[in-house]
């Protein structure tokens, strides 16, 4: 099921990976999506202001996944 967080963490990751917004699965680590550190810091900041929420450092640096930090911004 989509909603407004998970369509828009997959527009940053096509946009960051400069790619179709359905090349990627919610369910992809950041590793099977060839996204490093810095590219995931990168979407959690886009993330960030694209939502206009503020997400804790220590969670920001811990994900792996971006079904992680869609959770992550839910919650």
């Amino acid at each position: 099921m989509s909603d407004q967080v998970s369509e828009k963490a997959m527009s940053i990751v096509a946009s960051v990976k400069q790619t179709p917004p359905n090349a990627a699965s919610i369910h992809n680590t950041f590793e099977e999506l060839g996204i490093d550190s810095l590219e995931a810091i990168d979407i959690v900041f886009e993330l960030e202001d694209g939502l206009n929420i503020g997400i804790p450092d220590e969670q920001a640096l811990s994900v792996r996944s971006l079904a992680e930090t869609i959770d992550g911004v839910r919650n």
